[in-house]
């Protein structure tokens, strides 16, 4: 893990680079021997670890705000140490809270260079990651200044439906009066200065966001099987159908949390 800590990022990234995409080749240099397999396989755990970025905009939102609770909580047990300490790291102060610098110069700096050596050296990667990195870096202006949809400067969160981290739930804390769950929405954009945590532009719904039975289209089901949707009874549904004669295929199930609920084996009917 030592390769994915920021003190040897450039180094290793000017490595990278100069080993495996030389200016002069005209193509990439394919490793030799375990130790360059090794140090390639180090530094692509290293992409994987600050690969947020490299999402969809929902999950980097989602993401970005999980870290940034854990910088806030680092940031409250440095402060504590008080002039004992070595001081509280930079952008982990929730009292001085700099999102948008924060990760404008993340993605410029840490994130973009070392994708973009990624999308060159395995060119089918490109698709895949490059448009949410351009995507996202872009958010927060090449000035991070603020931005028409991030309004508000001080904000120590990007869904500002957020209060903090909870971590006797383990599950977010909102705001009073929030609308929805966090990060099930993208907020909209506010130039002038309103509140957003009410509204938002709706997205396709995760597990835990999960439409009720009136609200959703029906799903096609497999011939001769019962159509079911979230929240719809097995048992009911089977009857209303009883000349099937294989069992309806349950919807899948989520926690609190949105982790599949593996469903318990039940044995083929024999007719």
């Amino acid at each position: 893990m030592m390769t994915s800590t920021v003190s040897v990022h450039f180094k290793y990234l000017a490595k990278l680079k100069a080993k495996f995409l030389p200016p002069a080749a005209d193509k990439r240099v394919e490793p030799e021997g375990d130790v360059d397999q090794i140090f390639l396989c180090k530094m692509m755990l290293h992409a994987a670890d600050i690969s947020n970025p490299a999402k969809p905009r929902l999950h980097y939102f989602e993401w970005t705000d999980r870290v940034l609770a854990e910088f806030y909580a680092q940031g409250d047990q440095e402060r504590a140490l008080g002039d004992e300490g070595p001081g509280i790291s930079t952008f982990f102060d929730r009292e001085k809270p700099n999102v948008i610098k924060c990760q404008s110069g993340f993605i410029g700096f840490i994130v973009r260079p070392l994708f973009e050596f990624w999308s060159e050296y395995v060119p089918s990667l490109k698709p895949h990651c490059m448009p949410h990195v351009e995507a996202n870096q872009a958010l927060w202006g090449a000035d991070a200044a603020p931005t028409e949809w991030y309004y508000a400067a001080d904000r120590m969160y990007i869904d500002d439906r957020i209060r903090d981290w909870d971590g006797a739930s383990a599950d977010w804390a909102v705001v009073d009066g929030a609308v929805g769950r966090p990060h099930s929405r993208l907020p909209e954009p506010k130039p002038d200065g309103g509140d957003s945590s009410k509204e938002g532009t709706p997205l396709p719904v995760r597990p835990f966001d999960a439409p009720r039975p009136s609200d959703a289209a029906p799903r096609p089901s497999d011939a001769g099987a019962v159509a079911l949707l979230p929240g719809d009874d097995v048992e009911a549904a089977l009857e209303t159908k009883s000349d099937s004669r294989r069992p309806s295929k349950a919807a899948p199930k989520y926690d609190k949390n949105g982790r599949l609920i593996k469903p318990v084996a039940v044995a083929e009917p024999k007719f």
